[in-house]
């Protein structure tokens, strides 16, 4: 998704920045892909009018099936095209496999019309290569994750959007950030998250999650303490006495910022 820029002719094309559509798919949406969107016409779950004057019309809108699966494993897809979608942020690619079948997935940055893209298990680390979340090495940017196996993907589909994994406990992926993180400024729910894992994995123990929260504690403790003895000595936490008492407006300047009436 290039971005496009305009030299400053007036003033409206000097700070104009539009999305480079060029490489986009410019004919119709696939037809065994679709399906009609049709409008509530003011109409809520139940069928009972909760807007009035609203009895649709309009231009006539498909909905793009994207696959958020991707269950189609162990097979070889070429990207055929590149297309935009009006229902979502990001641009669609539909991929055709080896045996003759389409699907769309969301087109992930930098893509390409003619990739080799491949769902499944230890598959290459590449653009547009789904696996578990398991194989995939630490670091590494990912979109449409899912948050329960199975599930499809729920979170990073927009545009722009990526998640990146920072740990791997067994068959789990972990934002390790998110925990130490959580330690030091919510002591006990960093602790207590840590401390049950064990109770949904049966790769850690309680003896490994515990001798990891007093690595952390004792880290994040000694740091902070010296840190806070630096910077006591250096620059100092706090004012002097007399300038608390006379206000720092006053001990500074030499005037008060706000006045005050007898």
């Amino acid at each position: 998704m290039a971005l496009k820029t305009f030299k400053p002719y007036t003033k409206s094309t000097r700070g104009t920045i539009l999305v480079d559509r060029a490489g986009l798919w410019k004919g119709k949406p696939f037809k065994a892909l679709v399906e009609p969107k049709n409008s509530m016409r003011g109409r809520n779950n139940n069928g009972h009018i909760t807007s009035r004057n609203m009895s649709g019309g309009g231009h006539k809108k498909m909905y793009r099936l994207v696959d958020f699966y991707r269950k189609k494993i162990d097979m070889s897809g070429t990207v055929e095209r590149i297309e935009y979608d009006p229902n979502r942020s990001c641009y669609i690619m539909l991929v055709k496999f080896d045996d003759g079948q389409h699907f769309y997935y969301l087109a992930p940055q930098k893509i390409k019309v003619g990739d080799k893209v491949e769902n499944g298990t230890e598959k290459e680390i590449k653009v547009g290569n789904c696996m578990p979340l398991r194989d995939i090495p630490v670091g590494i940017n990912i979109h449409n994750v899912e948050l329960k196996p199975g599930a499809g993907g729920k979170i990073a589909r927009s545009a722009g959007t990526s998640v990146t994994i920072s740990g791997l406990d067994g068959n789990y992926s972990l934002g390790l950030d998110d925990v130490v993180g959580a330690i030091p400024v919510h002591m006990f729910a960093g602790i207590f998250g840590t401390l049950i894992v064990p109770l949904t994995n049966a790769d850690t123990s309680f003896g490994s999650q515990f001798t990891g929260v007093i690595a952390v504690c004792s880290f994040s403790f000694i740091l902070s303490f010296i840190i806070f003895k630096t910077l006591k000595a250096t620059v100092g936490l706090r004012i002097s006495k007399e300038a608390e008492k006379l206000g720092t407006d006053v001990a500074e300047i030499g005037v008060r910022a706000y006045a005050i009436r007898d």
